[in-house]
């Protein structure tokens, strides 16, 4: 502590009894140096003027200024107005030691803030930019008429905070009206969601719209061309998934698609009979998905 009394000052105040009072006034208040200042604490230096007739005492520390109190300049001489300018300078270093506790204490919830953060996100799976999903999904069209069942591989690309678009391709196979068989083949695109609904644990919304090439087996002809087995469909879905956390980097997908086919098929059985593939589209799958870092 440092303690500078103006010429001015010093002619109305007892300096020696001023100096030794602040001391003694202080010798109990600890002032903690600034938040996030890594340098050696720097000593309070009190500046104590004559400002007209009353006697000012300023606060400051490596430049810096805290504050002054004013002292009444009358009876300023002798003991009483030593000790009104150390009660002064008491004061403006507890005004300064509560703000420095309050920066302190702030920055410590900041911390704990900032850990509980790092922890929650340590528990949680990562998210985007880039992931692959990759599943087995087993679906339906119309009532039961036809199963398929087969892989699907897809990328996700994150554009917002847990929003991304999601692209990619199915392969399945199975079964088709009236003892046929059937290959398809699609092509898909969808915006998704992400909703927490715990540290390990998301709900994927999302709407699936998918092109699809479809070859058709014991068959005699398709879209009414005697002797083709080859054309396309398409289909549009909502998107539901649950997917709790394996890892930092991975995933479980569980959920499945609802919606309708877009385009209607007709082909004719072996049989002669015609047949059709239409109505809801129905899916579920398991995968898994994976999370580069």
């Amino acid at each position: 502590m440092l303690i500078e009394i103006g010429d001015s000052a010093e002619s109305a105040l007892d300096a020696r009894a001023t100096r030794r009072l602040v001391q003694l006034e202080l010798s109990e208040i600890d002032v903690p140096p600034a938040s996030g200042n890594k340098r050696a604490a720097a000593p309070l230096f009190f500046r104590v003027v004559l400002v007209d007739h009353d006697v000012r005492v300023e606060l400051w520390e490596r430049g810096e200024y805290h504050g002054a109190r004013l002292v009444s300049g009358s009876n300023a001489a002798g003991q009483l107005g030593a000790r009104r300018v150390a009660l002064a300078a008491a004061e403006l270093a507890r005004r300064l030691q509560r703000k420095r506790q309050l920066q302190a204490a702030r920055e410590q919830l900041a911390q704990l803030a900032r850990a509980e953060l790092a922890a929650r996100e340590a528990r949680r799976a990562l998210d985007g930019p880039f992931a692959l999903r990759s599943s087995l999904e087993l679906a339906s069209i119309g009532e039961l008429s036809a199963t398929l069942a087969g892989p699907r591989l897809l990328g996700q690309w994150s554009f917002a905070r847990r929003a991304r678009i999601e692209a990619g391709f199915a392969w399945l196979a199975g079964s088709a009206p009236s003892t046929a068989n059937s290959e398809w083949l699609e092509l898909s695109v969808a915006p998704m969601q992400r909703i927490a609904l715990a540290d390990a644990l998301d709900l994927d919304l999302g709407l699936t719209v998918a092109a699809a090439w479809l070859r058709l087996g014991r068959v005699s002809g398709v879209d009414g061309i005697s002797g083709q087995n080859e054309t396309w469909s398409a289909r549009a879905a909502a998107t539901l998934r649950i997917e709790p956390r394996i890892s930092r980097q991975m995933r479980l997908s569980l959920g499945g698609d609802v919606g309708l086919l877009l385009r209607n098929v007709q082909f004719q059985s072996l049989a002669g009979s015609a047949e059709r593939l239409q109505g809801a589209w129905l899916a579920i799958g398991i995968g898994v998905v994976f999370t580069p870092r």
